[in-house]
């Protein structure tokens, strides 16, 4: 089974621990991958605001890398290892229509994607939620987000700015946008 990882954030510039085959595309990752909702609207454990799908938000096309394990439940471990986190949080979708959740509102658009790549077999990736109402007590919006990262210690800030600026270029979200127009940086309070 070939089975490919959906990446948008530090799994592109960082992988450490994630077993993906770094002789294909651009050190591993495509650009190609399929369209989600994808916003900085999770609060990680140091404070930066990460990027997970969120239904509130646009698409954008996500990348992908082929794992190096063709086993899915090795595979989604790779992944939760990688990640720091739960196998449970993690999602996976095979060709045949099995999957983590039958309610998970996306299937559709990764069945589809994964129909026009004859090679793939599944597709696995985190699926964490925004947390950002939750940890903040405001409601996600890029107003809010800008904010909460303006005030921010200098620390966490340069922690929560350098994952914004290591993004991916093509996960161009309405809060990267306003990000990169902003007076936000480093020092300035």
């Amino acid at each position: 089974m070939r089975i490919a990882i959906l990446g948008w954030g530090s799994l592109i510039w960082d992988a450490r621990l994630l077993s993906i085959n770094t002789t294909l595309f651009d050190n591993g990752w495509s650009s190609d991958g399929p369209d989600l909702p994808i916003e900085f609207s999770r609060v990680s454990n140091d404070n930066r605001l990460t990027m997970v799908i969120d239904p509130l938000v646009p698409n954008v096309k996500v990348l992908y890398a082929i794992s190096l394990f063709d086993n899915i439940k090795q595979a989604i471990e790779n992944l939760a290892k990688r990640e720091k986190s739960y196998t449970s949080r993690m999602g996976y979708l095979i060709k045949n229509g099995e999957n983590f959740s039958n309610d998970f509102k996306y299937n559709d658009n990764l069945l589809t994607w994964l129909e026009t790549k004859i090679d793939i077999d599944a597709v696995i990736w985190t699926n964490l939620e925004s947390n950002f109402q939750i940890k903040t007590g405001k409601n996600y919006s890029v107003e809010n987000a800008l904010e909460y990262i303006q005030l921010l210690n200098n620390e966490s800030k340069k922690i929560a700015i350098e994952y914004i600026m290591n993004a991916p270029s093509q996960i161009n979200t309405k809060f990267r946008i306003a990000f990169n127009q902003s007076t936000i940086r480093l020092g300035k309070e």
